[in-house]
């Protein structure tokens, strides 16, 4: 019996971003007005979502690859998606960080899983970008910002995590200034770019849970820099075409004039790229 019957969660994840993208792509096949798709959304998240969380806990490990599939699906439907608290001070909460999270957490005890099992190409990326301190480009500039900050910024209590983070990302921000990458490299890539949202600390994820500044200009290099790869892979991962340029420019805009260095590359990058959206 299909994996996706056996496991009411997945059947509801694969109809999530199935109603995602009918909204996505214009459909030829009907005659009339465009049926809204919105709804069977939003019904099938919910649904996913709750029987997601109550039998993750449970039994885990006799269903990893249930559990694997409605992860990656769950985090590209909240990729693709933009507002999932319009109402919120910074309307652009990071869902798939959450759902990314769920993976490691699935493999603790089973690294045969991550090294052979079905979904490796995305769990564990046969390319490995360590953390490397920055000397030059984005990073570099990211650094000079944070080292040039007064003794008594308040901001210097979690210059730790920055560095981790700004160093876990410098091999990624050198990926925007490379033009002879090809096809099979560039959805390698993409996948190390899926890892490192799996793979940030807590305490980072806190901080953009409480819309520290720094933190957000580094969600925000991560971004710029995913544009610029999302627009080499021009037809591919449609369900993350609109969000770098979306976080990029709400997290610019949120933070506001004062942050406009801080912001500078991420913006520029955005700009350079285009509308991924429309291609």
């Amino acid at each position: 019996m299909p994996c996706n019957l056996l496991f009411s969660f997945l059947m509801h994840a694969i109809l999530t971003l199935s109603a995602r993208h009918l909204q996505k792509v214009p459909c030829s096949l009907t005659s009339g007005p465009e049926p809204d798709y919105r709804l069977l959304e939003q019904y099938h998240h919910h649904e996913a979502l709750t029987a997601f969380h109550a039998d993750f806990h449970n039994n885990v490990q006799s269903n990893q690859d249930a559990v694997l599939a409605a992860s990656f699906l769950l985090s590209f439907h909240a990729c693709s998606v933009l507002d999932f608290k319009p109402t919120a001070v910074l309307p652009a909460e990071d869902s798939s960080l959450t759902f990314l999270r769920y993976i490691p957490s699935v493999l603790a005890d089973r690294l045969d899983t991550a090294q052979n099992g079905r979904f490796q190409v995305l769990v564990e990326p046969r390319l490995f970008l360590p953390h490397v301190a920055p000397s030059m480009g984005p990073g570099a500039q990211f650094m000079n910002l944070l080292n040039n900050l007064p003794l008594e910024s308040p901001a210097l209590v979690h210059r730790e995590t920055y560095v981790e983070r700004i160093e876990s990302l410098t091999l990624y921000l050198s990926t925007s200034t490379s033009k002879d990458l090809q096809p099979s490299v560039l959805e390698e890539l993409l996948s190390c770019f899926l890892r490192w949202q799996s793979m940030c600390p807590s305490q980072y994820i806190e901080l953009v849970g409480d819309l520290d500044g720094i933190a957000l200009v580094i969600l925000a290099h991560y971004y710029a820099a995913a544009a610029y790869l999302l627009s080499r892979n021009r037809g591919k991962w449609w369900w993350w075409h609109e969000k770098p340029g979306y976080m990029v420019g709400t997290i610019g805009d949120y933070l506001g004039r004062d942050w406009e260095h801080w912001m500078e590359w991420p913006r520029g990058m955005i700009q350079r790229v285009g509308n991924l959206s429309s291609r």
